[in-house]
C-alpha cells in the first residue's frame, strides 16, 4: 500500500492510498493501519481477513547471532505457506497458536516483542529472514515465551 496523502500526525485521519499490487483506490487511516487492517481488501481477500482465524508462531534460527534468534510472528490460517517458508530458510518452528482474529494475534505477538525487544533486540539484516522480517527477531539469550501463557496474560 503507497500513501497518496501525507501523515500529519493525526492517526484517526482519513488518508487516501493506492494497494501497489493492484492499483485498487484505498481510504484507511493510520491507527486501522497499526491495528492490522488489510493493506488491500481486494488482493488479500481471505488470506486477511481480520475477522477470520490467525495463528501466532515462534520460530527459532539457531544459525543466526551468538546463541541464536527467535522470531514471532503472525500469519493467517489458510495455507502454511509463511511457516515453510521460515523453515526453507533455516528456522525451526518451534509453536504455532491460532486465535479468532488478526487483531488479536497482533495483540499477543506486541506483548511478546515488548518484553523481549527491549533486553535482546537484534540487528540483522533484512535479506536474512523471509519477507524481512527482522523487527521481530530477539537473541536466544533473553529466552523462549510461552505464546499460549502470552495470550492468557500469563508472565512471560
Amino acid at each position: 500500500m503507497q500513501l497518496l496523502d501525507e501523515f500529519d500526525g493525526d492517526p484517526g485521519r482519513p488518508l487516501q492510498a493506492v494497494c501497489l499490487r493492484c492499483d485498487a483506490p484505498r481510504t484507511v487511516a493510520w491507527t486501522a493501519v497499526c491495528s492490522g487492517t488489510p493493506p488491500c481488501i481486494r488482493c488479500d481477500g481471505a488470506r486477511l481477513d481480520p475477522d477470520a482465524p490467525h495463528r501466532v508462531y515462534l520460530v527459532l534460527f539457531a544459525h543466526l547471532g551468538d546463541v541464536g534468534v527467535y522470531k514471532v510472528g503472525i500469519t493467517h490460517c489458510v495455507t502454511d505457506d509463511r511457516l515453510r517458508v521460515h523453515e526453507r530458510s533455516g528456522g525451526v518452528v518451534l509453536d504455532t497458536m491460532q486465535v479468532r482474529d488478526r487483531a488479536t494475534a497482533l495483540a499477543i505477538e506486541r506483548r511478546v516483542l515488548e518484553h523481549y525487544l527491549p533486553a535482546a533486540a537484534v540487528a540483522l539484516r533484512p535479506d536474512l529472514l523471509p519477507h524481512g522480517g527482522t523487527t521481530e527477531c530477539w537473541s536466544a539469550h533473553a529466552g523462549r515465551p510461552n505464546l499460549s501463557g502470552a495470550a492468557a496474560g500469563r508472565p512471560l
